[in-house]
């Protein structure tokens, strides 16, 4: 089994986030009351004619930007004719000849590593309406006919489900960066069909099978495992069946209540779509001045946050991870870090600490950024010991205060740092563990640990660092 490997591609339909539909003034919204946000082109009515919307056009030339696509000046779309109870028309409006985006790519983090994953073309289209399944009967609310789509679809170069379903997350991420679309992949705004194939070194590609409608990460990485699986158990079983004797072509669906691939139905080929040029809609032009103001208007992306924040903050791994994937959390954090450098310690307590005690992130609560940075600095500047910090946070919490005004209240949560106060009970302390002192000396670091322990105990104020520091300077004179 482990002479085979897997060649995927994907193809990801994204919901964009427009006020309008692709060609109808209907307004892009499906969680109304059924069939309230319609338009005579969204039902398919006779005589209605489509009008492209101009906010799916700027969407899919900022998406190209931060793909490093290139952006067709003229935009054209064709018809796919299929039957459905959903597509009344019987036909979609897409783009098969002339994609609005041409190549492109994402990288995705694998092992510690950047890997390239090369977009072949990224089209506009319109989405079907849904089918709602009713006691005794099927209804079709056209709510989500006409909303506009943008199908991504990569080369096949990504070699394993779970490089697939890490693909999918960091396009999710960029998407959300750009605003194009909400991404809520249980409300289907981001929905991913992945094709298949597996093959041993150096043999040319097999036939690649399909599964449709993914609608989650794992969801992807598990139906993927489970097709590579199958394909390889059938060419292990009937070794006759070469690359010039392939496994048949199909099309499957996930069952999430089954939890297994269902097959749907023998592949189509495009023949069988019938496209050809749409006749209802003219020749668009993009004009290198809208590509230039979309330019100067993009986002800080997450490659480049990444890099930033390595080369700024020098933040671990899982760190910089989390702040890029949450972008309120890192607006949180900049704006905290103006004020406090320990950055790793204060990175901590927002996305770990302050969370860990509010149940839900900290940008959602009433702390403040300068709140946060003030604790951060009173850790640092050894006025506030780590342990009693968890206390003042808590205290932060339900009182609203600055870590500051919490400690005039209760001194008891600071740390003391009167080497005199400590003297007395560092020597007690020495003088009643003679065997610690003989156990550290013959290279047992945990005899140290424990008498910082013993007098951490007697003297619950003192500085951990100051009381390690004067045994050592007691033991070894």
């Amino acid at each position: 089994m482990n002479d085979w490997k897997a060649v995927i591609g994907l193809e990801i339909h994204v919901q964009l986030k427009t006020k309008l539909k692709l060609f109808s003034p209907a307004p892009s919204s499906f969680n109304d009351e059924p069939n309230k946000s319609i338009h005579p082109c969204c039902t398919g009515l006779p005589g209605a004619l489509p009008k492209l919307s101009k906010e799916p056009i700027d969407l899919a030339i900022r998406l190209g930007i931060a793909l490093q696509s290139k952006i067709d000046s003229t935009i054209r779309f064709d018809r796919k004719s299929y039957f459905y109870p959903d597509s009344p028309r019987n036909f979609q409006i897409t783009q098969f000849f002339h994609p609005i985006l041409l190549g492109g790519s994402i990288d995705i983090p694998i092992n510690g590593k950047e890997k390239t994953i090369r977009i072949r073309d990224v089209h506009l289209e319109d989405d079907t309406a849904m089918l709602k399944h009713l006691p005794g009967m099927t209804g079709i609310d056209f709510n989500r006919a006409g909303i506009a789509l943008l199908e991504l679809v990569t080369e096949p170069e990504i070699e394993t489900p779970e490089e697939a379903a890490i693909f999918v997350s960091e396009l999710k991420l960029l998407l959300e960066y750009l605003e194009i679309s909400d991404c809520d992949m249980e409300k289907g705004h981001l929905r991913i069909d992945a094709n298949l194939s597996v093959r041993k070194a150096n043999e040319p590609l097999r036939q690649k099978c399909e599964i449709k409608n993914l609608n989650s990460m794992s969801i992807l990485a598990k139906a993927l495992r489970m097709e590579m699986d199958r394909q390889i158990q059938f060419y292990e079983r009937h070794p006759e069946q070469n690359v010039q004797s392939p496994i048949s072509s199909s099309t499957f669906r996930w069952d999430g209540c089954l939890k297994k691939l269902v097959l749907m139905r023998k592949k189509d080929t495009a023949l069988d779509y019938r496209y050809f040029p749409e006749p209802d809609l003219p020749v668009y032009s993009i004009s290198s001045e809208l590509i230039e103001h979309i330019k100067l208007n993009m986002p800080e992306l997450p490659t480049e946050r990444r890099r930033r924040i390595a080369e700024k903050y020098c933040l671990h791994a899982e760190a910089s991870r989390v702040l890029v994937t949450d972008s309120e959390n890192f607006r949180f954090f900049e704006e905290a870090s103006k004020t406090c450098s320990h950055f790793q310690q204060l990175a901590n307590w927002i996305i770990v600490e302050f969370p860990g005690q509010l149940g839900l992130p900290i940008y959602q609560s009433e702390i403040k950024p300068i709140q946060v940075s003030e604790l951060v600095n009173l850790i640092s500047n050894k006025t506030l010991s780590g342990k009693n910090a968890k206390s003042v946070a808590a205290r932060m919490i339900t009182t609203g205060l600055n870590p500051s005004e919490i400690l005039r209240e209760d001194p008891s949560l600071g740390l003391s740092h009167n080497e005199t106060e400590l003297e007395n009970l560092i020597l007690f302390t020495l003088e009643s563990n003679p065997n610690s002192i003989s156990d550290y000396k013959n290279g047992k670091e945990r005899a140290l640990n424990f008498l910082v322990g013993k007098v951490m105990a007697s003297y619950k104020q003192a500085d951990p660092e100051l009381v390690r520091q004067l045994l050592l300077e007691r033991i070894t004179c």
